[in-house]
């Protein structure tokens, strides 16, 4: 072998990419911890080594005490970061957690598509916490950097109490070619679901509803921007009934989206057509109507006295066999006409000033939202899986993943949770914690 061949490469301070991923899989710069430019410097670089070396653990009488400290000395010349810049970089950072993905397990998949990726039910190991994880494929550089904004725009403003799903922290190309996403664990699933589960949605419900994702909607208007297409999947439910907005996970631009022109008006329209589609219990009683297929900036642009009707509420009212909206109170239709109207712009703030969010005696079966998601998911869940087969695969899973962890105990509701999920006893899966726990 020739002496150049055996000699090393010296490090060039450059993270390593494989040349098989193009750009758009590779960490984002905000993820990458940044550096003093004078870091670059070998002959400092090969000091902070030094000194790296040195920190390990010393006998008092060692040798090398004399060498750490000329070394020492020297690192407090070594350039630092300013805390302005610390303060800088930290706001183009995007919200990272302690979580690691080695540390997920997968409990389910929740859904699964070539085009929009995967999710799934997953157990954070060490805090025993449920979260929902989805993969998204990237394919090209400008999805990357769109997909990146989304991310740090929404985690800039998230807020729970403005029911808002919050999104934990992200890890790019794991795996190969994806973004995968940790976001809070709903588990009442989606509007959609529990559209089709249980059908046209009460009055008191649709109200619900309404004034928490209008809620949320008017913060990240006033906060972020534009948000995008609100559909009957953007709006989830927690265990207790509670509806937030998620995140809009789409990679593509908002204007190739139905017709989609980026305005708050349009997203104010989006979420009228998803609460109307709710009223009837199904986006396909719209399907006939045209004017749902466009979006309200172009439709805005058609001449008033070729509008057939003032908003799709009342196009959809007109439609022979159209259940239920004849029976609707007053308030809320006024409400649906606002919210769907074809000329008057309306913002989120001034829907949630209207008179139909206020009203006491509301009309329809006096039903709560827990009551109806209860119905949704348990009768959807799968009879078939052999519960203690995956009991048993859980737990084998959590041994493996704690193993040389310091675990000091789980939260009694965190358990409780976990439990209801895979469909034990809380006494039983109590009793297996221990046992890890006692082995840790």
């Amino acid at each position: 072998m020739k002496e150049e061949d055996s000699k090393a490469i010296p490090p060039t301070g450059k993270p390593i990419i494989s040349n098989r991923l193009p750009k758009a899989f590779t960490q984002p710069k905000h993820l990458i911890i940044k550096k003093s430019q004078d870091h670059k410097d070998l002959s400092k670089a090969n000091e902070y080594k030094k000194v790296t070396e040195l920190l390990s653990p010393l006998k008092k009488n060692s040798p090398g005490a004399s060498a750490l400290r000329k070394v020492i000395q020297k690192l407090e010349c070594f350039p630092q970061i300013s805390e302005k810049n610390v303060s800088a970089i930290n706001i183009e950072m995007l919200i990272q957690s302690s979580i690691k993905l080695e540390e997920m397990i997968t409990l389910s998949i929740l859904k699964s598509s070539c085009n929009s990726g995967i999710v799934r039910k997953s157990l954070h190991a060490p805090t025993f916490k449920l979260y929902a994880t989805k993969e998204i494929p990237v394919n090209t550089f400008s999805n990357r950097n769109r997909l990146l904004e989304t991310l740090k725009s929404w985690q800039k403003v998230q807020s729970s109490k403005r029911y808002m799903v919050e999104v934990s922290t992200s890890f790019w190309n794991s795996p190969e070619g994806c973004v995968t996403i940790v976001s809070e664990y709903m588990a009442g699933d989606s509007l959609a679901k529990l559209c089709d589960s249980v059908g046209s949605l009460p009055e008191r419900i649709l109200r619900s509803i309404s004034r928490r994702v209008l809620t949320a909607l008017a913060h990240f208007h006033k906060k972020a921007g534009v948000y995008g297409p609100i559909t009957m999947s953007h709006i989830l439910f927690d265990k207790e009934g509670t509806a937030k907005l998620a995140i809009s996970m789409s990679t593509k631009p908002k204007e190739e989206e139905t017709d989609y022109h980026s305005d708050f008006y349009n997203d104010v329209y989006s979420l009228g057509c998803t609460i109307l589609g709710a009223a009837l219990g199904s986006m396909e009683w719209l399907s006939d109507i045209s004017f749902l297929h466009k979006s309200i900036g172009s439709i805005i642009n058609i001449p008033h006295n070729d509008l057939p009707f003032c908003c799709l509420f009342h196009a959809a009212l007109a439609i022979e066999g159209m259940p239920y909206l004849h029976r609707l109170s007053l308030p809320l239709q006024d409400f649906l006409c606002k919210i769907t109207n074809f000329s008057i712009k309306t913002t989120a703030e001034e829907l949630l000033n209207h008179d139909w969010m206020g009203v006491e005696d509301v009309v329809g079966p006096d039903v709560n939202l827990k009551e109806l998601i209860s119905m949704s998911v348990v009768g959807s869940k799968d009879i078939t899986v052999n519960v203690e087969k995956q009991f048993n695969m859980v737990m084998e899973s959590l041994q493996v993943v704690l193993t040389g962890c310091e675990v000091k105990g789980f939260s009694t509701m965190a358990v409780k949770d976990l439990a209801t999920e895979i469909g034990v006893k809380f006494e039983v899966l109590q009793n297996r914690l221990g046992e890890i726990i006692k082995k840790n």
